[in-house]
């Protein structure tokens, strides 16, 4: 769980806590199924020319 909480909710400003909470709530109103969704997507570009960079980025 540790590398779940530093990746993600950490990332996201998430506590377990404020899991637990939601789950909770949830449960209180009786809902049959309920799913919660985490994505992490890093991505890197580089645009060369001649073997110089020319442009480049960095998208979390």
């Amino acid at each position: 769980m540790n590398n779940v909480e530093q990746h993600l909710l950490a990332d996201s400003q998430l506590t377990r806590e404020q899991l637990e909470q939601t789950l909770s709530y949830i449960h209180q109103h009786q809902v049959d199924y309920a799913d919660l969704y985490f994505q992490s997507c890093y991505n890197e570009t580089w645009v060369l020319e001649d073997g110089i960079v020319k442009d480049g980025s960095y998208n979390i």
